[in-house]
């Protein structure tokens, strides 16, 4: 299992809330090729809009919604471990989704990803 963090372990996915026995499953919602290096993927699960970026041999999920502009962030830049809005600027951690610029407080919602036998599987809280 890889976490955004690109850990292992069964202790990787983040808790879901208070009752941390009521971890999100995984739920499959693309293969790996269908999400080549340095490329963008946004899909549905449930209600909520997922945004996978791949960046080497890491996939990183989280909300397509900019947390400060309220607009997606398809097609935002990627570098160095964090995603800038392409409204405002706003720039987020990858791993833990913290704002990284100032220009917002609010952190961008992050999930936890499985990669196994060539498939992407998110845990959507």
């Amino acid at each position: 299992m890889q976490s955004p963090a690109g850990k292992s372990g069964p202790d990787s996915a983040p808790d879901s809330g208070p009752d941390s026995s009521s971890k999100p499953a995984f739920v499959g919602i693309a293969k790996l090729a269908d999400l080549p290096e340095g490329q963008q993927l946004s899909v549905y699960v449930g209600l909520k809009k997922v945004l996978l970026c791949r960046a080497g041999d890491r996939v990183f999920a989280m909300r397509d919604m900019c947390p400060h502009a309220l607009q997606p962030l398809l097609g935002s830049k990627v570098e160095n471990g964090v995603i800038k809005c392409q409204k405002h600027g706003a720039t987020f951690d990858l791993v833990s989704g913290r704002p990284t610029n100032g220009v917002t407080n609010a952190a961008l919602e992050i999930y936890a990803v499985n990669l196994r036998d060539e498939s992407i599987a998110v845990a959507v809280r």
